[in-house]
């Protein structure tokens, strides 16, 4: 997917449902730097509920949320290659930035882990930090605590908070009315009913009146009658409640688009036992459900992936094994994608170095080593 049309995907999300929709944005203002405020803006209006963002320092709220959010190994780079600090302003993409980071870190900073890692390998570790944030920033968004984050930034920063209105509760589903006529026979229904049982309790109080001796009978009665009145209220109430939230979700369901493609940003990875890697799964349309997604391992002691779609690396490696496992990902009118996992041996400390020499096929080991 060109970039083009990755700002395009961004751009067009309207409401934010999850924290693949914040994602996009924020690698589209990470990829464009000074030269493109318009995902930040856009980011900025999702979050708050507004039609506009009017107040400027756009990109100083980007690097508020990398301050707040980031881990503190990736918050340099997150910094240079977005080009919020100098020298990397004037840079015009990202990948000179990155290449100049790069170059600063191989002068500077020479036992950084960094310097060890390809181009595309420091790319994946800004989208899985990236992937963090937008996590993070998603949790406090569902629990309605961005506003009062925003107000203690505009105030840091020398705006008016106050300018800033607290929006509705963005981040609670709608709920889908019901047809007019449906609530009107319900009212009705309701009334009737009312005036069935307003019937039911004077005829007993009548009852009462008329026949003393029978009072506590008729106190019996009416306890056992407002009893099951009450019952039947509360069974009804919430028969009412659990068939408009089933229509709300069938609703949901049916006018959810249908995935059209699927794509990942990288499809081959050499994994060691436990570490974890982001493939930057995404699918057309961004509002799209990846809950319609399903998938394939080939072998499970290899790899696996977690329902945020994090592959993992297993404790299956084996001597005179491939050691690879293939992962097929598909769903609803998509083509399926192919990702490759090839699993390293495990680490050995050096009191047993070369154990996995020793290895025999069946995943046991033959001790050579002589004890003094």
């Amino acid at each position: 997917m060109n970039n083009k049309r990755k700002m395009d995907e961004a751009l067009a999300i309207r409401k934010i449902t999850k924290s693949d929709d914040i994602f996009l944005l924020l690698d589209r203002i990470h990829m464009s730097g000074l030269s493109n405020d318009e995902p930040v803006k856009k980011l900025f209006c999702l979050l708050l509920g507004l039609n506009e963002w009017e107040y400027g320092h756009s990109m100083e709220f980007y690097e508020a949320i990398i301050n707040r959010y980031a881990d503190t190994e990736n918050l340099e780079l997150l910094h240079a290659v977005s080009g919020t600090k100098e020298p990397y302003k004037k840079l015009p993409d990202p990948t000179k930035r990155r290449k100049q980071y790069m170059i600063y870190l191989s002068e500077h900073e020479p036992n950084n882990e960094l310097n060890e890692f390809s181009t595309r390998g420091v790319e994946l570790r800004e989208k899985n930090a990236l992937r963090n944030i937008a996590r993070g920033l998603y949790t406090d968004f569902r629990d309605d605590k961005i506003f009062l984050l925003c107000q203690e930034w505009m105030t840091e920063i020398g705006l008016n908070p106050d300018d800033l209105k607290q929006p509705k509760k963005i981040s609670k589903p709608e709920k889908i009315p019901m047809p007019e006529g449906q609530i009107q026979d319900k009212k009705n229904t309701g009334v009737k009913k009312k005036k069935k049982t307003r019937q039911m309790l004077t005829s007993i109080s009548i009852t009462i009146n008329n026949k003393p001796q029978n009072y506590l009978i008729g106190l019996v009665i009416t306890v056992l009658v407002l009893s099951l009145v009450f019952s039947f209220s509360l069974a009804y109430t919430t028969l009412a409640r659990d068939k408009i939230e089933l229509f709300d979700n069938i609703y949901s369901y049916l006018n959810k688009p249908s995935i059209q493609s699927i794509s990942v940003e990288e499809n081959e990875f050499n994994l060691e036992p436990g570490e974890e890697a982001e493939p930057g799964l995404m699918v057309v349309p961004a509002k799209a459900d990846k809950e319609h997604l399903e998938y394939k391992i080939t072998d499970r002691n290899i790899a696996s992936i977690t329902t945020e779609w994090t592959i993992i690396g297993k404790n299956g490696w084996k001597k005179g094994s491939d050691n690879t496992a293939d992962i097929k990902i598909w769903g609803d009118d998509a083509p399926a994608v192919q990702i490759k996992v090839t699993l390293k041996p495990p680490y050995t400390d050096s009191a047993r170095d070369g154990e996995y020499e020793n290895q025999t096929n069946d995943g046991k080991f033959v001790d050579n080593y002589d004890s003094d």
